[in-house]
């Protein structure tokens, strides 16, 4: 007895030096992120401003990946898929992790056991703006509009199931606005489709929405977020417009695959907050419409629980079939 409980303490202390040793090496060779989206896009233009700054706190080439296709499942299956050892990560959007589960009926990975959350890096608003021709300047005039509207009153999508449809239907649920959800592909066209008037009004990314804020083509009325842009401070939040406990922010953040020791998380999440922290990666993302905000660990993977039964039951409420 005596015998076993000596030999279960060198193996403890053997393993405890062999984990410390391997966090002060890692990493010891190019990390791979998975990006699960083309080239070019949000994701991978923030993915790519990270991958140089860790790269120089780390001392090894971390390198993007692009894995599209299939909303963005073939990047997230490799990556789930990979071994836990801290050199392939996954940099994603939560649409992959709280509305794909909701809206795509057999993923070949369970979103919330799959992965080891990291952090989340950056939260993304959405601004909800209308045609400037409708002769609405609140979120209480619109939704009065709409009442009294019915059936000319619509709001346009990057598609169903995307964040700016599901924003609209929680919208459409909280008021009982009776507008008409008009899908496009992508969000240039749905933009496109509320200047041109085609249809009343859309919820669209704050740092795409600005330049045509700017320029008069769409007058907006809320921000999403439960505090103000600070690109557009003067705007109210939709809280402050009188929809009680509408909060709708996305993020983009990084991911490993399940049982990621935790000497390398600890040391990856230590990287990416001094990197968030930089002035000039500030002052880069917030010209797009970002706000830094670094959740970790634990708060991370509640953030994704919230926001995955949040999505889950607008998606029920509004009949949004899964695919």
């Amino acid at each position: 007895m005596i015998r076993r409980i000596i030999l279960w303490l060198i193996a403890s202390l053997v393993g405890a030096g062999s984990s410390a040793a391997w966090s002060q090496d890692y990493p010891s060779r190019p990390v791979r992120i998975v990006v699960p989206y083309s080239a070019g896009g949000g994701v991978d233009v923030v993915a790519r401003v990270l991958a140089i700054r860790l790269a120089a706190q780390l001392g090894q080439a971390f390198i993007i990946e692009n894995k599209p296709g299939g909303g963005g499942t073939i990047g997230v299956d490799a990556a789930a898929k990979s071994q836990p050892d801290g050199y392939t990560l996954l940099f994603t959007a939560n649409s992959t992790h709280t509305t794909a589960p909701h809206l795509t009926k057999s993923l070949p990975y369970d979103t919330l056991n799959d992965f080891t959350p990291i952090a989340s890096v950056i939260d993304y608003s959405f601004t909800l703006v209308v045609n400037p021709r409708i002769p609405v300047n609140t979120v209480l005039e619109l939704i009065r509009y709409a009442k009294e509207n019915p059936n000319s009153t619509a709001f346009s999508s990057a598609g169903p199931g995307s964040g700016t449809h599901l924003a609209g239907e929680l919208l459409k649920s909280a008021t009982g606005a009776p507008m008409l959800h008009v899908p496009y592909k992508g969000n240039a066209p749905a933009l496109m489709a509320g200047i041109s008037g085609e249809v009343t009004c859309l919820f669209d990314t704050t740092g795409t929405a600005i330049n045509h804020i700017s320029s008069g083509q769409v007058r907006p009325l809320a921000v999403s977020s439960l505090q103000r842009n600070r690109m557009l401070p003067d705007l109210p939040t939709m809280v402050e417009s009188g929809i009680p406990d509408f909060d709708v922010v996305g993020w983009y953040g990084f991911l490993g695959p399940a049982n990621l020791p935790t000497a390398v998380t600890n040391k990856l999440i230590s990287a990416i907050k001094t990197t968030m922290g930089e002035p000039a990666v500030d002052e880069q993302l917030r010209a797009q419409g970002f706000d830094i905000n670094v959740t970790a660990l634990r708060d991370f993977a509640e953030r994704i629980k919230s926001d995955h039964m949040l999505w889950g039951r607008v998606v029920k409420q509004a009949n949004i079939q899964a695919n």
